[in-house]
C-alpha cells in the first residue's frame, strides 16, 4: 500500500531543517499500531500543521542516532557485567564539591554520543569516573564480544589528570565497573549510574524514536536501525541478571527484593514495552536483502552468535531471547511492577509474539493466583477488582501517585484493556467485563481540590505542591469515549482553561479534531467543573468541599490504607483555602526504601496531623469506619472512628467540620478523642511561614530534640531504624515547652506562598510571603504545648526548608483535643471564641465562635444523649450547628438526632436515623 507524498528525509543543514519529500515509501503497521491508524497518521500529516511537526520532532530525534554507524549502534548495547544503578550514591552528593544537590536520584548528567563513560555533576561539573574507563572497557572484551572486567587491564584504573602513582589523587574517584569507595566508606556508583541512565536509558530512546519516525514516515533506514539494535539486546537479554548487582550494593527499583533483569524488577518492564512495541512496528518491513542482515551475520560469524543473519532467524532471536525470557521472568517473579503491570507487560509480549500458545497467555492474565514474593500462578485480574481495587476504584498502595496508577499509561488497566482489544481474535476476557473498572477513571478527578491539588497522601507529591495525580486530557477524554460521563468533558475545559485550539485526538486518529466541539457542547449544557463534597468509604478519603472559584476550600481526612507506599497517618487532616495547601503533608520520602528519615519521621505518625498514642507509630491496618457524615448549604461535617491503628485504645476517632461563614470565608471545627494507652500526643503542623502565639510562654529547651535534652537530631534512641516503632521524636528540634499553657491557646501562621502559586506577594520585601494566616485555637489544652521545627524530604526541589510542628501532650488514658483552625486574609472574621458548658458529662463538647458582625454560632459534638449545652439549647445528637444572626435570623444543621433547639427555634427530626440490611453486592 503506498501513499502519496507522505513521507520525509530530514537532515540538519545549516542549523535548518532541509526536507525533501519522497513517494512510494513503505506503511507497514503491527498489533500496537495498526496499517489503518498509520493511513489515519500519514492522512494528518497532510492535512494539519500539528501532526506534520510531530512528525518533523520524531525525525529530529531519531536522526540522532541515525546518523551514528552501525558499529557504534551495535556497541552502545552492553552486556551483564556492566552495572546499572539508579543512584550514584545514597548518602552523599558529588564526591568532588560535595553538593548534596545531586544526592542520591539528584541526576548527574550524560552523553553517550558526545562523553561516553562519563557522568557530569550538574553543579561543579567535574566528570566522573576520572579513569579512561572507554579503555579499560575495551580491553575486557574478548572472544565473545562480552565485557569481562576480569579479563581487562587494570593498569588503566588510574586518573588521567593524576597519572603519577604518588599523586594523593591518583585513585580519586577511579572506578572499576564495580564502584569508588571513599575515605568514609561511601560506595560512588559512577559507572553504575552511567550504565543505567547512559546506556540503557538511551537504548530505550534511541529504540523508541526509530520505531516513532519509521511509522510517521515509512522510511525504512529507521526500521533497519531498530532491527540492528534489537538483534544486540537479544543477544545479551538472556544473560542479564540485577540480582547479581543488587548483592554488590547497587540499586535499582527492585522493591528491596534484589531481583529484576536489566533494572529492577518494577522498572524493567518500561524497557521491554519500547522493546516489544519497536519490533511489532517494524519486523514487517525487513527483508533478508537488506544491508542489515549482511551486518548481522558479520557479527553472528565473528562472534559465534545465535543465528540472526535472515528475517525469519532475527525474528525467532527476539522473540526466544527476549519476549520468551521476559514471559519466563514474569512468571518466576524477576519481574514485577506495581500493580497492573506485570498482567500488562504479559499481553504485550503475548500479543507480540502472535503464536499458537498467545491466547493461553493472555487467559494466564485472568486467572487466579499471586505475584508479590512468589512465584505466581495467574495475573489475578478479578482477584484485583474483586479486592485489591477498592469500590471508588483505587489501587491498594495508599498513596495517589501509585494507586491511581493502577489504571494510566504506560502499564496500567486502561494499557491492558486496549491491548486486548488489538487481538481481536481474543473474546474470553476483557477488564471492561467489571464495574470497578469504571470507578477507575473516575477516582483522579474525585481526588482532586481547588482544581489544581490531590491529597500527597503517603508516599505522593512533595511538601504543599500542586499536582492532579496524573489527570491528563487523554485520561479524560478515554473516561469521556467509554463511559459519557459530563465530568470527563467539565475537566478537560477545566485542565486547558477554556482554550480549546489544542485539543485533538493523537496522530492516529481518523478525525483528531473533531473531540472540540463534543467539549464544547457539554461544558454550555452542564456548566464548567463543580465538585461537591466526596466521601469515599473504599479508599478511606473525605474531602468536604465548599465555595467557588478563588475561594474554593476543601478540608480532607484520610482513614483509609496506612501500608504499602501509604505512611502510619491515619486520621491525618488537610486543608487547602486561598490558592493554597494550608495544612501540607510531606508527601514522598527522601528514599522509599528503608531509611532513617522515612521510617522515622516522613512516613512515621509523628509527621502528620493526627493524634500518637504511647510514644509509639500506628499500626498497620486497611481502614477506619465512618461513623457519620451530615451535609448541609453550610455544613460538611465527618467523624470517623480507627482503634484499631492502636489495639490498647477503645476509642481513636476525629470529628471534623468545614463551617461557611460567607461565598469568601469559612472555619473548621475539630474534636479528636482517645480512650486507652498511657499517653497522647496531638501533633499539628500547617504550611511554610511566620508564627505568632497566643497563651503560651514557650521556653527553649535549647539542646537535644523533642525525644529528650540527651537525644540528638536522628538519634534512634527506642528502636533500630528497620522495623522502627519507636515515637520518632528526635526529628523534631529547636523545641520550645510551655508546660502551663492557658486555657485558649492560638498559633498562628502567616502562609508562605513556597510553590509560587499566586500572583503576587502581599508583603513587601518578600516576594514569597502573603497575607494569609492559619490559624490553630486549642481550647483548653490538657497538658503541655510545645513547638518545633520538623524538615520535609530535602531532595525534592521546591520542598520547605522547614515546618513548624505543634505538640501538645496528655498523660492519661483519656483525651479530648478541642480545636478550631481559622483560615484569613488579613484581618481575622472571628472576634471571639470560647468553649461551651455542657450538661450531663460524657465526651460531649461544644464551642461557642461569634464572628465580626455579630453572627453567633454554638457547635456541639454530642454523642448521641440528651443534653443541655450552656444551659438554654437542648440536643440530642452526634453533631450540630445552631447559627444565631444579630438581626434575629438563623440556621441549624443536626446531624443524627431528634433535637437541636431553644426556646421554639431549632431543628427536629422524627427518625434520627436510618437503618437498612445490605441485601447483594457486586464482587467487582
Amino acid at each position: 500500500m503506498i501513499l502519496v507524498g507522505t513521507d520525509a528525509i530530514m537532515r540538519h543543514l545549516g542549523g535548518e531543517l532541509d526536507i525533501e519529500w519522497e513517494d512510494n515509501l513503505s506503511i507497514s503497521g503491527g498489533h500496537f499500531v495498526t496499517v489503518e491508524q498509520v493511513e489515519n497518521a500519514r492522512r494528518n500529516i497532510e492535512r494539519f500543521s500539528w501532526a506534520a511537526e510531530e512528525r518533523d520532532t520524531a525525525v529530529v530525534h531519531a536522526d540522532r542516532w541515525l546518523s551514528l554507524s552501525d558499529e557504534y549502534l551495535w556497541g552502545m548495547v552492553t552486556g551483564q557485567m556492566i552495572g546499572r544503578s539508579t543512584d550514584a550514591s545514597i548518602l552523599k552528593g558529588c564526591p568532588s564539591c560535595k553538593d548534596t544537590g545531586v544526592q542520591g536520584g539528584g541526576r548527574f548528567k550524560t552523553d553517550v554520543v558526545g562523553d561516553p563513560w562519563k557522568i557530569t555533576c550538574s553543579s561543579c561539573g567535574v566528570n566522573l569516573p576520572t579513569n579512561d574507563f572507554g579503555a579499560f572497557y575495551d580491553s575486557g572484551k574478548g572472544e565473545d564480544s562480552y565485557f569481562d572486567p576480569a579479563r581487562a587491564d587494570r593498569r588503566l584504573l588510574f586518573n588521567t589528570d593524576h597519572p603519577d602513582p604518588d599523586d594523593p589523587l591518583h585513585q580519586f574517584c577511579v572506578d572499576d565497573g564495580f564502584g569508588w569507595t571513599d575515605d568514609e566508606g561511601e560506595s560512588f556508583k559512577l559507572v553504575g549510574f552511567y550504565g543505567h541512565y547512559g546506556i540503557w536509558s538511551e537504548i530505550g530512546r534511541a529504540v523508541k524514536a526509530f520505531k516513532e519516525a519509521f511509522l510517521l514516515t515509512g522510511d525504512e533506514s529507521y526500521a533497519a536501525k531498530a532491527g540492528l539494535m534489537l538483534a544486540r539486546i537479544a543477544d545479551v537479554y538472556p544473560a542479564m541478571d540485577w540480582s547479581f548487582w543488587a548483592g554488590k550494593g547497587f540499586y535499582n527499583s527492585d522493591g528491596l527484593s534484589g531481583r529484576g533483569r536489566i533494572y529492577g524488577r518494577i522498572w524493567e518492564p518500561a524497557l521491554l514495552k519500547i522493546f516489544t512495541e519497536c519490533y511489532d512496528a517494524v519486523r514487517d518491513l525487513w527483508n533478508d536483502e537488506d544491508p542489515l542482515f549482511e551486518f548481522l551475520r558479520e557479527k553472528q560469524n565473528t562472534y559465534d552468535l545465535h543465528p540472526q543473519d535472515t528475517v525469519e532467524a532475527l525474528c525467532a532471536h527476539f522473540e526466544d531471547h527476549v519476549l520468551r525470557e521476559a514471559v519466563n521472568a514474569i512468571v518466576v517473579g524477576d519481574i514485577h511492577h506495581n500493580e497492573p503491570g506485570d498482567q500488562t507487560t504479559m499481553a504485550i509480549l503475548a500479543i507480540a509474539l502472535d503464536a499458537d500458545d498467545t491466547d493461553e497467555w493472555l487467559d494466564w492474565i485472568f486467572q487466579p493466583g499471586y505475584l508479590m514474593g512468589k512465584e505466581p500462578v495467574g495475573g489475578h485480574i478479578p482477584q484485583l477488582f474483586a479486592g485489591e481495587i477498592d469500590r471508588d476504584g483505587v489501587g491498594s498502595e495508599a498513596a495517589p501517585g501509585y494507586s491511581l496508577g493502577w489504571l494510566r499509561p504506560p502499564l496500567g488497566m486502561k494499557a491492558l484493556e486496549v491491548l486486548l482489544s488489538s487481538r481481536k481474535e481474543y473474546t474470553r476476557n476483557s477488564v471492561r467485563d467489571f464495574a470497578r473498572y469504571e470507578k477507575m477513571f473516575l477516582a483522579p478527578i474525585r481526588l482532586t481540590a481547588q482544581g489544581k491539588f490531590v491529597p500527597s497522601i503517603g508516599d505522593s507529591g512533595s511538601t504543599g505542591s500542586p499536582g492532579l495525580g496524573g489527570i491528563t486530557v487523554d485520561h479524560c477524554m478515554g473516561g469521556l469515549e467509554r463511559y459519557g460521563d459530563p465530568v470527563y468533558a467539565q475537566m478537560v475545559y477545566h485542565l486547558l482553561d477554556g482554550d480549546l485550539a489544542g485539543l485533538r485526538g493523537t496522530i492516529y486518529s481518523l478525525e483528531p479534531e473533531a473531540v472540540r466541539d463534543r467539549i464544547l457542547e457539554i461544558v454550555e449544557r452542564e456548566g464548567p467543573l463543580r465538585l461537591g463534597t466526596e466521601v469515599m468509604t473504599g479508599y478511606g478519603l473525605a474531602l468536604l468541599r465548599d465555595g467557588e472559584g478563588d475561594f474554593e476550600r476543601t478540608l480532607w481526612l484520610y482513614y483509609g490504607r496506612n501500608t504499602s507506599h501509604g505512611h502510619t497517618d491515619r486520621l491525618n487532616l488537610g486543608l487547602y483555602g486561598f490558592g493554597l495547601d494550608l495544612l501540607p503533608d510531606l508527601g514522598y520520602p527522601e528514599h522509599a526504601r528503608v531509611w532513617p528519615t522515612r521510617n522515622g519521621w516522613s512516613n512515621h505518625t509523628v509527621s502528620h496531623n493526627t493524634v500518637m498514642v504511647d510514644r509509639s507509630n500506628q499500626k498497620g491496618t486497611y481502614s477506619g469506619k465512618v461513623d457519620y457524615v451530615g451535609m448541609s448549604d453550610n455544613v460538611q461535617a465527618i467523624r470517623v472512628s480507627s482503634p484499631d491503628v492502636y489495639p490498647q485504645c477503645s476509642e481513636y476517632n476525629r470529628s471534623s467540620a468545614l463551617i461557611r461563614v460567607s461565598a469568601e470565608d469559612f472555619y473548621v471545627v475539630d474534636l479528636f478523642g482517645v480512650e486507652g494507652g498511657k499517653s497522647h500526643h496531638f501533633l499539628f503542623h500547617a504550611a511554610e511561614g511566620d508564627v505568632a502565639t497566643q497563651g503560651l510562654d514557650l521556653k527553649p529547651q535549647n539542646e537535644g530534640t523533642y525525644a529528650g535534652k540527651e537525644v540528638a537530631f536522628g538519634e534512634f534512641y527506642d528502636g533500630e531504624v528497620e522495623d522502627y516503632e519507636g515515637s520518632g521524636f528526635q526529628y523534631l528540634y529547636d523545641v520550645r515547652r510551655c508546660a502551663h499553657p492557658d486555657d485558649q491557646v492560638a498559633v498562628d501562621w502567616t502562609v508562605k506562598d513556597t510553590w509560587k502559586l499566586l500572583p503576587e506577594s502581599k508583603v513587601l520585601d518578600r516576594p514569597e510571603m502573603t497575607d494569609i494566616h492559619l490559624r490553630w485555637n486549642l481550647l483548653s489544652p490538657p497538658g503541655e504545648v510545645s513547638l518545633c521545627h520538623g524538615d520535609p524530604p530535602k531532595n525534592k526541589g521546591n520542598n520547605p526548608r522547614r515546618l513548624t510542628y505543634g505538640v501538645i501532650e496528655n498523660h492519661n488514658t483519656e483525651s479530648s483535643f478541642l480545636s478550631m483552625i481559622e483560615a484569613y486574609r488579613s484581618k481575622r472574621i472571628v472576634e471571639e471564641i470560647s468553649e461551651l458548658e455542657v450538661s450531663g458529662g460524657g465526651g460531649a463538647r461544644a464551642v461557642q465562635v461569634i464572628l465580626i458582625g455579630g453572627r453567633k454560632d454554638t457547635i456541639v459534638f454530642g454523642d448521641g444523649q440528651n443534653r443541655v449545652v450552656d444551659e438554654r439549647l437542648v440536643f440530642d445528637g452526634l453533631f450540630g450547628v445552631f447559627s444565631e444572626g444579630d438581626d434575629g435570623s438563623g440556621w441549624a444543621t443536626l446531624v443524627g438526632g431528634s433535637v437541636l433547639a431553644t426556646g421554639g427555634q431549632g431543628v427536629s427530626s422524627g427518625v434520627p436515623t436510618w437503618w437498612g440490611t445490605i441485601t447483594g453486592f457486586s464482587d467487582g
